[in-house]
C-alpha cells in the first residue's frame, strides 16, 4: 500500500511539475574547483549569529560569498545569518586573480602559522575565520579564532603580532567585494 501511495505521488508530481515553467538560475556554476575558500563565524551577543561564506575564489575567477542583509534582522530575536544572508557572485579580471595569487603564493603567506588567537579574550562576542588556499597541489589552511575586530587593520592589543600579509588579504577581498558593489 505504501509503495501504491508513493508511485502516485511521484507521477502526480511529474505531472504537475512538468506543467510549470522552467526557472532559471540566477547564479552561475562554476566549472572549476576553489582555490581560495574564507568563511566567519559570528559567535556570542552580536546583532546577527552564524556562518558566512567570505570569499570562495574558482580557478576560473568566479568569486562567491555572502552578506548579510540587516534590513530583514527583527528586532529583540536571536537573528541567524542564513535567515538573513545575500549570497552574491562576480566575476574577477585576469588581473585581479594574478593580484591575489602573487599575495597568496609568496613566501610570506606560504609560512604563516596554522592557526592565529589574540592576546586577550572579547568578553560577549567574537569571530572565528577560517581561510583555505589551494594550489598546484597544496593545501594551505589558517584559523584566526577569538577576536573581535576587523582583520583589515587588527588592533593590536589583542593581535600585537598579528602578520601583515593578513591584513593586506582582508583589505584586497574587501576591495574585491566594494568594487564589484560600485560596477552594478
Amino acid at each position: 500500500m505504501k509503495s501504491i501511495a508513493l508511485s502516485l505521488f511521484v507521477i502526480i508530481n511529474l505531472v504537475f511539475g512538468s506543467c510549470s515553467k522552467p526557472v532559471k538560475l540566477q547564479q552561475e556554476t562554476p566549472k572549476s574547483s576553489p582555490v581560495l575558500e574564507m568563511s566567519k563565524e559570528l559567535l556570542g551577543l552580536w546583532d546577527v549569529n552564524g556562518k558566512l561564506l567570505d570569499f570562495r575564489l574558482y580557478e576560473n575567477g568566479l568569486v562567491k560569498y555572502d552578506f548579510v542583509d540587516y534590513t530583514k534582522k527583527v528586532s529583540g530575536k536571536l537573528n541567524k545569518t542564513d535567515d538573513l544572508k545575500i549570497s552574491k557572485q562576480i566575476q574577477l579580471s585576469e588581473s585581479e586573480i594574478q593580484e591575489l595569487l602573487k599575495l597568496l603564493t609568496s613566501n610570506e603567506f606560504q609560512n604563516l602559522k596554522d592557526s592565529y588567537k589574540p592576546n586577550m579574550s572579547c568578553i560577549d562576542n567574537f569571530i572565528e575565520n577560517v581561510i583555505i588556499f589551494r594550489y598546484q597541489s597544496k593545501e594551505k589552511k589558517i584559523q584566526i579564532t577569538g577576536h573581535c575586530d576587523d582583520l583589515k587593520q587588527p588592533n593590536t592589543k589583542y593581535f600585537p603580532t598579528f602578520p601583515t600579509i593578513l591584513s593586506d588579504l582582508y583589505k584586497q577581498i574587501n576591495r574585491v567585494k566594494n568594487n564589484a558593489e560600485v560596477d552594478k
